[in-house]
């Protein structure tokens, strides 16, 4: 089953949503599904992780986050092998990147890989939804789950948009976009949960895609326990969170959500000498 409409005021077209019990139900609508990000770039699953829980991991992260726990060092990429990558925060606050894939932001995120400890309780959620991810994809269901597949692994992260400025700028995901590719995988498709409610843990801003030359806040729309799928389209970032309230970065307070990006084992190349 699955239901559409359209918002009233100046948000945009509600995103399409289907109603889920189980990955076995996303395999039997797959096929609408993948028709609907054809046509629209964009889907909203419900129903296949629960509020409560997603509720209780945001309580673990606010009674345990530290600033001083913010890494300088983005592991991930002086890692040898995936394994090797640890739990770790890391605050990206300006311009990251290179030429056109510049991009300006203000975030925090938390890795935690599948082979760490599961400090929020969040492993089974990050394994339905990379199971989603691979069923669109048309792998096996634990494919990149627990470890690297070839040249390629799944490290699952936790998002963080600090109330008083946190944003993401607009983009397309080009270098995520090609690791797929790189893996033999047809199409690319990013899973965002929907982790914050809007009205309770933010006021303004959120998460948006644009459709129709449009920006859609979809936090008007979604809720805590939302997967919302996107293709390689889908022109999306963070509006700015709560701008009016004076920023804190000792604060845990503001938007967050979550993926399961696909990326590529780093390969440090030997010098000889």
């Amino acid at each position: 089953m699955s239901t559409t409409g359209v918002a009233a005021g100046a948000v945009g077209v509600e995103p399409h949503v289907f109603h889920l019990s189980s990955v076995r139900d996303f395999h039997d609508q797959r096929a609408e599904v993948l028709a609907t990000l054809e046509r629209e770039d964009v889907a909203l699953l419900r129903g296949l992780v629960e509020p409560s829980v997603v509720r209780e991991a945001l309580a673990r992260i606010a009674s345990s986050f530290s600033r001083a726990n913010d890494s300088l060092v983005d592991h991930k990429s002086h890692a040898v092998a995936p394994r090797d990558v640890p739990n770790y925060q890391r605050l990206m606050l300006g311009e990251h990147g290179e030429g056109e894939k510049n991009r300006a932001l203000c975030m925090r995120i938390f890795h935690n890989p599948s082979w760490n400890e599961d400090e929020w309780g969040l492993h089974e959620v990050f394994r339905t939804m990379t199971q989603v991810r691979n069923a669109v994809y048309d792998v096996e269901p634990n494919y990149c789950l627990d470890g690297p597949d070839g040249d390629v692994y799944t490290l699952f992260r936790v998002h963080h948009y600090p109330a008083g400025g946190g944003f993401l700028g607009a983009h397309r995901d080009g270098v995520a976009a090609s690791v797929p590719e790189r893996a033999g995988l047809q199409g690319y498709v990013q899973a965002l949960l929907v982790m914050s409610e809007k009205g309770a843990d933010f006021e303004a801003g959120g998460g948006y895609y644009y459709k129709d030359g449009r920006r859609v806040l979809y936090e008007e729309f979604s809720r805590p326990g939302d997967i919302l799928l996107y293709n390689g389209q889908t022109l999306h970032g963070v509006q700015t969170v709560d701008p009016y309230t004076p920023i804190d970065l000792d604060s845990a307070a503001g938007r967050y959500s979550a993926s399961v990006t696909l990326y590529r084992v780093y390969r440090r190349e030997m010098s000889m000498g």
